[in-house]
Formats: structure tokens, C-alpha cells, sequence
């Protein structure tokens, strides 16, 4: 083998390591709304509250989490919500749970914890805050 073409390969090989195949991340979007309690739940993309129906809560610290073997939390993926509340999750690949925790804090707010089933295709996150007494 042409020693420029052994190492082209190299290369793609090392580039397809590196990022891990990319076949098996996986994105989760979702929106962080007002609500008369603090949950979290997996919805339709099409759900209404999603169009702006309920007031969209920015800069809420948002993670998943899944319980280690020694029965302590690990955090898998982190973000914050934008304005309009909108977030994107990305999970790594390998062997992800079709069930975690997701937490949501933000000052003001009630925090949100709750086990949900992740979003599959055609499905996002909803995660509504209760305002904290005597917040407006």
C-alpha cells in the first residue's frame, strides 16, 4: 500500500474512534415551561405546550441522571435552557437507559425531579416549574 494512502486510512480510522462511530448518540430536545407543579414528563412533538401556551422558563439548569450500582446519582448529560425555554440534551452513546431521573433547577423555582421514560422519535421532554410563593 501507497504509504499517502495507509495514511489516509489511518486517519479516517482514528476520526471514526475518536468520535465513537457517531451511530449511537443521541439528541433529546424539550421545553422548560411555568405549571402548577414541578415535573417532568416525555410528550408528543406536536403537544401544545410547546407552542407557547405556557410562559417559557430560560436559565434552568437541566441534567439527566442515572443511578450507579452503589446507588449514587450520575450525571449523564447537563444543559442550561434558553430563551423560550427551549433545550437540547445530548446523551453519549453505549448502552443508554430508555428510563432516567431529570432535574431541574433555577432560582425562584421549585426544583423538578422526576424518573421519566426518554423521548423516542417523535417525542420531546416537558418540564414544567412551579413558581415559588411570592415570586411576582
Amino acid at each position: 500500500m501507497k504509504p499517502a494512502l495507509l495514511a489516509a486510512c489511518a486517519a479516517s480510522a482514528a476520526a471514526i474512534v475518536l468520535t465513537g462511530c457517531g451511530t449511537h448518540a443521541r439528541t433529546i430536545t424539550g421545553r422548560v415551561a411555568t405549571g402548577p407543579v414541578s415535573s417532568a414528563m416525555t410528550v408528543a412533538e406536536t403537544d401544545s405546550r410547546f407552542d407557547g401556551v405556557l410562559d417559557g422558563v430560560s436559565g434552568v439548569n437541566l441534567r439527566i441522571e442515572t443511578e450507579q450500582a452503589t446507588g449514587a446519582p450520575a450525571v449523564i448529560s447537563e444543559t442550561e435552557s434558553g430563551e423560550g425555554g427551549e433545550f437540547t440534551l445530548k446523551l453519549p452513546g453505549n448502552n443508554m437507559p430508555t428510563r432516567a431521573t431529570v432535574v431541574a433547577e433555577r432560582e425562584g423555582y421549585v426544583t423538578a425531579r422526576r424518573a421519566v421514560f426518554l423521548p423516542t422519535s417523535g417525542q420531546q421532554l416537558l418540564v414544567l416549574l412551579q413558581e415559588l410563593a411570592g415570586r411576582r
